[in-house]
């Protein structure tokens, strides 16, 4: 489980509960998505969701963002992934490194009707059905271990490895 913290008060934890579909049998790309769950919290108000919108091999790829990022080398200044439900993005303007981590679509926060209170203050939902339904909270440099998150990233890799189709 990954578990971000910022001086706001916000807690953001981010984890896979297994595959989609824990059958090892079947197609190479229905046996390697992952069902991701994201848990929100700030102060004692809590929100989470839960959607399969990662692939085993995006999970890969994010493990070497974030190393790059570690290294201060990113490939790129985000990553997004097939299902866009997910974006991270490493922002290094005004001098203070962040992570940015947006939710949307299935893990957008205002498609809940019971997103506590404190939640929605904090958030500044777009309340146009017609603009776009993205949510982000950063974490600067100081508040993360970039280190600590490679290595959780790596125990999900190993928990949830690449699957091949049986011939």
């Amino acid at each position: 489980m990954i578990t971000l913290s910022n001086s706001d008060g916000d807690t953001l934890q981010f984890w896979v509960s297994g595959y989609q579909y824990p059958d090892p049998d079947g197609y190479y790309w229905d046996l390697n998505w992952l069902s991701v769950n994201v848990r929100w919290q700030r102060a004692e108000a809590l929100w989470q969701a839960s959607d399969p919108c990662l692939s085993t091999e995006e999970l890969l790829d994010l493990l070497e963002w974030i190393t790059r990022c570690e290294q201060e080398k990113p490939a790129s200044e985000s990553i997004e992934f097939m299902e866009p439900c997910l974006k991270f993005a490493w922002l290094t303007d005004a001098n203070l490194p962040r992570l940015r981590l947006y939710l949307r679509y299935e893990l957008y926060p205002g498609n809940t009707l019971h997103l506590p209170p404190p939640l929605q203050s904090a958030t500044k939902l777009p309340k146009d059905p017609n603009q776009d339904r993205i949510f982000w909270l950063e974490f600067p440099l100081p508040d993360i271990n970039l280190a600590a998150l490679v290595l959780d990233l790596q125990a999900m890799i190993d928990q949830f490895p690449v699957r091949q189709e049986r011939t």
